[in-house]
């Protein structure tokens, strides 16, 4: 299990941000020369996320635009002061990883999603087995969505929806299996 953190282009702090930043940073998000330890110092906190399902992932990963940059494996978390609406939101406590390390092996370059406003993801992916293998998402990870004429007309004008139509609503925990 991983928490897929989605990265904008980096964007340096002003130096009001910079002097309320619990974290001490003067950037965020992703830079291309930047190393995998300064992706991680820029980017591991200040997110509103669950504790609880926290406790299941065990990498947290960062994209751009899809695709895995950056793999850090996740030790802890800690709650640090936040200026804006919340006093406090959640950064990661952990170590990057590098080349040659097996978990970074099988997740850097992999396909995420990319849409959504919440730049915060959990993925289950199959853990990595040893072959050398592409890494997937684990098998499960399905949600059907239904449509009730009786409730609306949506197809009214004769037309289908597109992928792009579909939604979730507006969720602040999670979709739960039945």
């Amino acid at each position: 299990m991983v928490v897929n953190i989605r990265l904008s282009d980096r964007r340096e702090l002003t130096a009001l941000e910079t002097e309320q930043d619990s974290l001490n940073r003067l950037w965020v998000g992703y830079d291309p020369t930047a190393t995998s330890q300064e992706i991680w110092h820029n980017n591991r906190g200040r997110y509103v996320v669950s504790e609880k399902r926290l406790h299941d992932q065990h990498y947290v990963t960062f994209s751009r635009r899809g695709a895995v940059v950056a793999v850090a494996e996740l030790h802890n978390h800690e709650r640090v002061s936040d200026p804006g609406p919340r006093s406090e939101k959640i950064a990661f406590i952990g170590r990057p990883l590098a080349p040659g390390d097996t978990a970074y092996d099988h997740l850097i370059g992999m396909s995420v999603p990319s849409a959504g406003q919440n730049p915060v993801q959990y993925i289950a992916i199959e853990p990595p087995n040893g072959t050398g293998g592409a890494p997937v998402l684990a098998e499960g990870n399905t949600v059907l969505l239904t449509w009730n004429p009786a409730h609306s007309d949506f197809y009214a004008d004769g037309t289908e929806p597109g992928p792009e139509n579909w939604s979730t609503g507006g969720r602040r925990s999670g979709i739960s299996p039945r």
